[in-house]
């Protein structure tokens, strides 16, 4: 190596490269690290309404036909509070209108429930960050 000083401009140039490869490397890529994070949210989320709405259903307990009614039951016997979807930031549950047909996702509650086959899914008509629609989760 040489015992030469670096010229000025040659110095600069290295520490601005380092720099913008800092910072490169600490930038999260597009925004998805969040809505990974919000999507592994709701799944949690939406696992606690499962489990809260299985437990109603081997109680025995005859299963209210009205949302209000639903989530004031599950609130009084099987959860501390409804847990909110992270995406459309609501907790709310809404009932699907015929029992047995397919859920029409609205946006309009954090939570639908299926009565013919007391499945509950976010209540979202839109797709994950993969394209998959929150309706299979």
């Amino acid at each position: 190596m040489s015992d030469k000083p670096l010229p000025l401009f040659e110095s600069l140039a290295a520490v601005f490269g380092m720099a913008v490869v800092a910072l490169l490397v600490a930038l999260p890529s597009s925004g998805s690290s969040e809505e990974e994070s919000a999507e592994r949210v709701l799944q949690d989320h939406l696992r606690q309404v499962r489990v809260a709405v299985r437990q109603l259903v081997e109680s025995g307990e005859l299963v209210p036909g009205n949302a209000e009614q639903l989530q004031a039951v599950l609130l009084d016997k099987y959860l501390v509070e409804m847990p909110v979807n992270p995406l459309n930031e609501r907790s709310s549950i809404r009932i699907n209108s015929a029992a047995f047909a397919e859920p029409k996702p609205n946006g309009s509650a954090g939570w639908l429930y299926v009565p013919g086959d007391q499945r509950v899914v976010p209540d979202l008509p839109t797709r994950d960050r993969n394209g998959r629609p929150f309706l299979s989760y």
